[in-house]
């Protein structure tokens, strides 16, 4: 499968919007895009899907990484198959790095590939416990 270097993003704000490549028409085909999310020490990301429309076949794929680049631990990957969940996806911490991957190959979906995010930096909870 061959990608062409499409888009590069690096986020550092609160919140922030991901919407797919060409949002909302058809993503090209042989796509391979980045964002890297980094919020307030202290905070984890939050990412929530309010589209996610990828053809079946797995020809489109995000990938989400617990961390700020691609050697980080893979939170998920969502398919056609295997859409996000609607409560989304956290981070262990104040980074995540996502990719989206779309196939050089013809795919049948009109709206193949579409999605379009939002993160928002989430407190992390911290239990204490006192012992009498």
């Amino acid at each position: 499968c061959l990608f062409f270097q499409g888009c590069n993003y690096s986020l550092t704000g609160e919140t922030g919007n991901l919407p797919s490549p060409m949002y909302p028409g058809t993503v090209p085909r042989g796509q391979f895009c980045s964002w890297s999310i980094t919020v307030a020490p202290g905070y984890q990301v939050s990412l929530t899907f309010g589209v996610f429309s990828s053809s079946g076949n797995d020809s489109e794929q995000l990938e989400v990484f617990d961390g700020g680049n691609e050697t980080a631990p893979t939170l998920d990957v969502f398919t056609g198959n295997n859409p996000p969940p609607a409560f989304g996806v956290n981070s262990t911490s104040n980074q995540m790095f996502i990719v989206f991957r779309s196939t050089s190959k013809p795919v049948a979906s009109i709206n193949s590939g579409n999605f379009y995010a939002r993160y928002t930096s989430k407190g992390i909870l911290k239990y204490f416990f006192i012992v009498r």
